[in-house]
């Protein structure tokens, strides 16, 4: 298992949606390669306490979101404090 944990820039982090000095699981790491060549690094991490409403680049509004990235990691928006970050 590894962690990871918001850092000293707490208000970039509350303006994502993350809690402050609050140490988080990295579940998964993914990385794909799409049609025009670009490759994505995302990272699915968990909330312990449940409560973390990642709203930056592939939360769960995000419009980078496809159909067939969804399906190749298993995108699951039913699952509290679970949220993907890109790299």
């Amino acid at each position: 298992m590894m962690n990871t944990c918001t850092d000293d820039n707490w208000e970039l982090m509350k303006a994502k949606g993350l809690q402050e000095i609050h140490a988080y699981t990295i579940l998964q790491i993914y990385e794909g390669i799409y049609e025009d060549g670009e490759v994505i690094w995302l990272i699915k991490i968990k909330d312990p306490s449940g409560i973390c409403k990642w709203n930056g680049d592939y939360g769960k509004d995000s419009s980078k979101w496809t159909d067939e990235l969804k399906k190749d990691v298993g995108y699951d928006t039913d699952i509290p404090g679970e949220f993907y970050i890109s790299l």
